[in-house]
Formats: structure tokens, sequence, C-alpha cells
């Protein structure tokens, strides 16, 4: 006999139930002590699963996050290099159109 089956039988004799009676009044009560378990249970899953939902998606957001700013300073690093390039283009030519100019005030 089970813990509760044991507690069930004594409170029931406790309550003056006998025969047919106590069996009914342990077999309603162990039922109603299952499902109570089984809700218990059934709860705790439900929020194990919705603390792991939670936290893959704090996880998602933050990987998304992540992945915007590295997109973000590519682009920066992509404008940069093509103001350097633009900076790099504009020194030459003004470099060779000075040196045109020094050799015709030179003349």
């Amino acid at each position: 006999m089970s813990e509760l089956t044991a507690r069930l039988v004594k409170l029931g004799r406790d309550l003056g139930l006998e025969g047919p009676e106590l069996r009914a009044f342990v077999k309603e009560e162990r039922d109603r002590e299952e499902k109570r378990e089984a809700q218990e249970r059934q709860e705790k899953k439900e929020a194990q699963e919705r603390k792991e939902r939670e936290a893959q998606e704090r996880e998602d957001k933050m990987r998304k996050e992540e992945q915007e700013r590295k997109d973000k300073l590519e682009l920066e690093k992509l404008k940069l290099q093509a103001e350097i390039e633009n900076a790099k283009s504009l020194h030459s030519k003004k470099d060779s159109s000075t040196s045109d100019w020094i050799a015709k005030y030179q003349e």
C-alpha cells in the first residue's frame, strides 16, 4: 500500500468510514491527488517550455542585433574606403595639375 493510500485509509477511518464507503473515499481522494499532481507536472512543463522559448527569443534578438551592428560597421567601413579612394584620386589629380601650373609658371 502506498503512503498516500495508507494516509487516506487512516483519514477515512477517522471520519468513520468503513467497507465500500472507505474504498470509494480512498479511490476518489487518490484520483483527486493524482489529477492534482498531473496538473502540477503539466504546469511545470509548460513553465519550462515558456522559459526555454523566452531564452531562445532573447538569444535570437541578441544575435540579430549583433548582426545589424556588424552590417552597420561593414557599411561604414566601405563608405570610409570609398572616401579614402576618392581623396587619393583627387590628391593625385591636384598634384598633377599643380605640377603643370608650376611648369607653366617657370617657363
